[in-house]
Formats: C-alpha cells, structure tokens, sequence
C-alpha cells in the first residue's frame, strides 16, 4: 500500500464525511500534489435513487484544470452496504486505465457507506485494474 500523508489521511475522512451525509449517491474527486497535499475536493455528480454517473472526460479536465498529481475518488452507498458493485469496479478500472495514460495515479476509490468505508486499494482492486491492463498489451 502506498504511504499517505497525514493530509491525504485528513482528506479521506473528509471525503468521508461528504459522502455520508448525502441521501442520494454521491461522488467525490480529491485532487492532490505530489507530496500528498489535497488541492481540492471537488464533486463529481450526484445521482438518482440508485445511482451515480461518472464521466471520465470531465474527471480528467478537473484534474488536469487544478494540476492534479495524483486523485482519490469516493462515492457513497446510502443503502448501506460498502461493497464495489460490479459497475464500481468497471468505472474504477476505467478511470485507472485514462488517468494512467496521464501518469496521474489513481491512489483509491473509497465506497461509504454509514459508518462503514470500503477501500478499492486495501482491496488491490487498483492493481488488478493495472494488471489487467497490462495483459490486454501483450
């Protein structure tokens, strides 16, 4: 696992906390330097009943905009369940895949849900989406 910073750390229980209060799901793209510092936190959209829509085009123009050198994203499930959909898990390795052509790393994907957070990273989901880019090259 990569080291984060105590403000990338302060950042995700912010994001956290965005994401929590939202009745509708919600998400979050947290932009951040080099050195782990939160540029901004910016929302991406928030959606209907049952869910989210994530447009990569207008997520890479805001990291691009505020010169983003790494992104966190976040987004709620105010079901309560903090477990990737198999639609999260697509969006991420999408997401991966374009910001890695940008040599922008995509450090996690945080799902709240409640209390209770689920982190695509911890979970080597974001290597997975790399790897399985890599043997699409070969």
């Amino acid at each position: 696992m990569a080291y984060l910073s105590g403000n990338v750390i302060a950042g995700r229980e912010k994001m956290k906390l965005e994401a929590q209060i939202k009745q509708r799901p919600t998400s979050i793209e947290q932009l951040l330097t080099r050195e782990n510092q939160v540029l901004r936190a910016l929302p991406l959209h928030e959606g209907s009943i049952a869910s989210a829509p994530v447009y990569p085009r207008l997520v890479v123009e805001a990291a691009l905009r505020h010169h983003a050198a790494q992104v966190v994203f976040a987004h709620n499930h105010p079901g309560g369940v903090a477990q990737p959909s198999d639609d999260d898990v697509k969006i991420t390795q999408t997401l991966v895949s374009v910001f890695d052509a940008l040599a922008i790393p995509v450090v996690d994907h945080i799902i709240v849900a409640g209390p209770r957070t689920f982190s695509m990273a911890e979970a080597g989901l974001l290597r997975a989406a790399a790897s399985h880019r890599a043997g699409d090259a070969m």
